[in-house]
């Protein structure tokens, strides 16, 4: 559990931060560099792999790699998102459901195979804290759930007129009230009981 942040108001905050910077980077790949949809991505990927599943394979360690790996799935997701919307011109409710039972059918499985997306962990105190489990199922479900933001972002900008500037106000504003009901209700059902091995923790499955 090393170099993974705590789920919380920072978590949320740095989540939005680093997903934004994500968008711009994989538009700067795409568009400004000259690279298209398809030569962006495969960088992206290889970068997120090494970043996502070499945790124990590279030098430096820590939360900082953890956001490195949301910065470039991000990138990543961003252009494929791109790709099927403006290049493919797939329909954006088929791509919206598609993305949609893409990302369920990710959830059951990871969870047939014990894979939830957060963990508990022992906190300050004897505590428990949350984590994001950074296995398969998370980095799966974050890069489908991503590719969701990016279509739906652009319909609702592009598309239905809503302009940017008031999508990303009604997306902050979602996000704090995203941030402030998880750190208030989420965590208080299983930060309050010690972490032991005889205390049982709650199976979760979330992004």
């Amino acid at each position: 559990m090393r170099g993974l942040p705590e789920i919380d108001i920072r978590y949320w905050l740095l989540l939005m931060t680093a997903s934004i910077g994500g968008a711009n980077l994989g538009d700067l790949a795409s568009s400004t560099l000259g690279l298209g949809f398809l030569g962006a991505f495969p960088p992206f990927a290889l970068l997120f792999l090494a970043l996502a599943f070499g945790r124990n394979r590279i030098a430096f360690v820590g939360e900082i790699q953890y956001w490195l790996a949301i910065l470039v799935s991000r990138a990543g997701a961003t252009d494929i998102a791109d790709l099927l919307t403006h290049q493919l011109r797939i329909s954006y409710p088929a791509l919206l459901c598609a993305s949609l039972v893409a990302l369920v059918l990710t959830l059951r499985i990871g969870a047939r195979f014990g894979q939830n997306t957060i963990v508990a962990a022992p906190g300050p105190g004897g505590l428990s804290i949350f984590l994001p489990a950074a296995n398969a199922t998370y980095w799966v479900s974050m890069v489908v759930a991503s590719t969701f933001g990016t279509i739906a972002g652009d319909l609702l900008s592009d598309n239905l007129g809503l302009g940017r500037a008031a999508l990303f106000t009604t997306g902050a504003a979602g996000f704090a009230v995203l941030a402030s009901s998880s750190s208030a209700s989420f965590p208080s059902a299983a930060i309050g009981a010690p972490c032991s091995p005889s205390a049982p923790r709650r199976r979760t499955s979330a992004i």
